[in-house]
């Protein structure tokens, strides 16, 4: 009896822990369903309505004047991607939202006078989920799980890396290597690294390339700076001379030729790359006679764009896809001044 006892004690408490265990599964596995961001439901998903943050605006110099054209621009903007076959309402389960807004993702955006307003829109793709209680429900913005970015007017969001040089009184001198545009099949609409669209009627560069005259007048002025900031030390004063010097022998074809850097073998007091050096970098600039100028300043001239993943799975991942695979992007291009 004892014995049996003790077996009945064994197979209740083997059963305990197996009830435990099933539970606890069963707990985690509910858990993990409610958790993951990306819950399939054909039949929920919808466009929300813009988001406005005109706070950064301000903090750009946005004049409030311009806002509500550029509002309506963006609102354009959204109706396209409304009438993309791949985005017709139900979405599949996740919403889509989109923020007029300027964070500073390429740094402080350059508000030029007398040039086209720069202005940035990005749609957040938010999935549905289950909440604790089971039920289901739409993600908070801060959950994205996917997203479409836009900037307009604005040439330096094409570049990809920061400036290669910046001196005082110029415009920052950017590398040429990453700005290869490749056409597509709609005239205006270009490939940027695979990755970026760049939509423009301008047909002029959008970047020009900056000659060894104009690099070597950059450096001039910034040895003129460190002389300063050296209280006048004569490695420095000796430093500008050399610079001068280069530049006052450069040929009329010289001046003119396109200033490359960081190659093979340079020049140590220009930084020019010496002729029949290899793998140098190219400078550029933005074109300033890219834009328009007698068009109204918030009107859209320049549009990039491009999406990014964030992990959040099936559902979103198919939006995206299926958003960039069907959108109109002649109806996006006609949208331009």
């Amino acid at each position: 009896m004892k014995k049996r006892g003790l077996v009945g004690t064994m197979w209740r408490s083997a059963a305990r822990v197996a009830g435990i265990g099933f539970v606890l599964g069963t707990s985690l596995l509910a858990s993990g369903l409610r958790a993951q961001s990306d819950y399939v439901r054909p039949n929920y998903g919808r466009f929300r309505p813009i988001r406005k943050d005109w706070e950064s605006y301000d903090r750009h110099r946005i004049p409030a004047t311009a806002r509500p054209g550029i509002l309506r621009q963006f609102e354009g903007i959204v109706d396209v991607f409304k009438a993309a076959p791949g985005l017709q309402e139900p979405l599949g389960g996740v919403d889509i939202e989109p923020n007029v807004a300027m964070f500073g993702r390429f740094g402080d955006f350059q508000v030029v006078p007398n040039r086209p307003l720069p202005a940035m829109m990005w749609m957040l793709v938010l999935p549905y989920s289950r909440n604790p209680a089971g039920n289901i429900v739409p993600s908070p913005s801060t959950a994205w799980t996917y997203a479409f970015y836009f900037v307009t007017n604005d040439l330096t969001a094409l570049t990809g890396r920061p400036p290669v040089f910046e001196f005082p009184g110029d415009e920052p001198f950017y590398s040429e290597t990453p700005l290869q545009f490749k056409s597509t099949s709609v005239p205006g609409v270009y490939t940027l690294r695979d990755k970026l669209q760049v939509l423009t009627k301008r047909n002029v560069p959008f970047f020009v390339p900056v000659t060894r005259e104009r690099f070597l007048q950059g450096r001039l002025r910034k040895q003129d700076q460190i002389i300063k900031d050296m209280n006048g030390h004569p490695v420095a004063k000796q430093a500008l001379a050399d610079i001068q010097a280069a530049l006052d022998a450069l040929s009329p074809e010289s001046r003119d030729a396109q200033a490359e850097v960081m190659c093979t073998d340079i020049d140590i007091s220009t930084w020019l790359c010496k002729p029949g050096a290899t793998r140098g970098e190219k400078l550029v600039v933005p074109n300033p006679d890219f834009f328009d100028r007698s068009l109204p300043r918030e009107g859209f001239q320049l549009l990039a764009l491009w999406r990014e993943d964030n992990g959040g799975g099936r559902n979103s991942h198919r939006v995206g896809k299926d958003a960039w695979d069907t959108l109109d992007w002649k109806a996006l291009l006609d949208l331009l001044r």
